[in-house]
């Protein structure tokens, strides 16, 4: 049986008031942590609307992605269910529309006939078009051989200013003797102490293209020649450098003279370059180049802006033109790219590709060429200028090598 409180009370011998501190101590506490339960309650019902809001806003987001997601569910069903391809009519007696044509070329120019071929394959395979036909790489290349293009030949802007600076500068005795010097000196310097101040080398070909550097190199030793102290020299003995190179002084008073030619070659292939052979070329490049001193820069303009004016006359209202081969050159990289493994192997029939190389073709543009130009006049302009490759060449000589080693073998037995 439980012993009350009151006998267990009667127990302590402690006096009155520490029981009464002890019990204010305790309701002391319980005040603190009431307060603290309280303030947390009031904190809570503070957030709680807010709470309630995000969880709001999570709901509708989650909603909306299940909305979006059945919605890209359905629209996956329906693609694989369905692939409807555009009306792409066959042109004339070929296999496929011009659509197919453009997209087969158009990848041809970039992954080659083959590679172009097995790309759409696999592109159809993928929507469930399996039992469509599509083009084999000799097929995409019989039609790329079929596009044709007009071409208006024009001359190359740099060489011809290089041709018209060499008439005039070829004739300048000085100038002859300037390019004199400098191979002696060179041949002389390239092995000593002096090499690093040896003439620049003139190239092969083009010789007149190398001007710049030429003038670049004469200005510089001029400057070297004037101030023996500076810090490139140091360990050069002043009275050796002059006597290779003091022979340029005698020329300081024709240097502004070339480099004003210069200068007009360097602006006349700039602008044709940026700007291209359009109507009115002519008139922007002499306003270009502007006023000149010297008679022979005068002449060389006059020449230059002549030869764009003349170019000008066989251009289409509105067409503009390159009057660079730089363009021919790059051509020429993507044709070999294009021909792969027989690249070295000489030109083909895809030389009648070269044109598609500059624009790609269009569906529009496949009908108007394909109304233009039929497969087998392709094929007649091949045999005629082409003829058989260096491959087929090759091929029949093997064969007839082959052929004869088995006549002489059977001739054994």
């Amino acid at each position: 049986m439980d012993i009350s409180y009151y006998t267990l009370a009667r127990t302590f011998k402690s006096p009155p008031f520490v029981s009464i501190a002890a019990l204010l101590r305790s309701r002391s506490g319980i005040k603190a942590k009431a307060k603290l339960a309280i303030d947390r309650c009031r904190e809570l019902e503070r957030k709680h609307p807010q709470l309630v809001e995000r969880n709001r806003q999570f709901n509708e987001r989650l909603l909306e992605a299940k909305e979006y997601a059945a919605l890209m569910q359905q629209q996956r069903d329906q693609a694989r269910a369905s692939v409807n391809l555009p009306h792409d009519p066959p042109i004339g007696t070929h296999g496929y529309g011009a659509i197919m044509i453009a997209l087969a070329v158009n990848l041809a120019m970039s992954i080659g006939f083959r590679g172009a071929a097995g790309a759409i394959r696999i592109f159809y395979d993928a929507f469930g078009l399996q039992n469509e036909i599509t083009p084999h790489h000799d097929s995409i290349r019989n039609n790329a051989e079929t596009v044709d293009h007009d071409v208006v030949i024009q001359r190359d802007a740099a060489h011809y200013a290089a041709t018209q600076v060499k008439s005039i500068l070829g004739k300048d005795e000085k100038f002859q003797q300037v390019i004199s010097q400098m191979g002696t000196t060179r041949s002389k310097t390239q092995q000593t102490e002096l090499g690093f101040l040896s003439p620049p080398t003139p190239k092969n070909k083009a010789r007149f293209m190398n001007l710049s550097r030429i003038i670049l190199w004469m200005t510089m030793m001029l400057w070297l020649l004037r101030n023996p102290k500076t810090t490139c020299l140091a360990g050069v003995d002043s009275e050796r450098l002059r006597d290779k190179f003091a022979w340029i002084e005698t020329y300081a008073d024709q240097i502004p003279m070339w480099r004003s030619c210069q200068s007009v070659i360097s602006t006349f292939v700039t602008f044709s370059n940026e700007q291209y052979l359009h109507e009115g070329a002519s008139v922007k490049l002499a306003a270009k180049i502007g006023e000149l001193k010297h008679p022979e820069a005068c002449e060389l303009r006059d020449r230059l802006v002549k030869f764009v004016l003349e170019s000008e006359s066989a251009l289409q209202p509105g067409e503009r033109l390159p009057l660079s081969t730089q363009l021919l050159e790059s051509v020429f990289g993507q044709y070999k790219q294009l021909e792969g493994q027989h690249s070295k192997s000489g030109f083909t029939g895809l030389v009648s590709c070269i044109p598609l190389l500059h624009s790609a073709p269009t569906p529009a543009s496949v009908r108007e060429s394909f109304a233009k130009v039929t497969k087998k006049q392709v094929a007649d302009w091949v045999n005629t200028h082409v003829g058989r490759t260096l491959i087929s060449k090759r091929r029949a000589a093997c064969a007839e090598h082959r052929k004869a080693l088995k006549a002489q073998h059977a001739n054994c037995y």
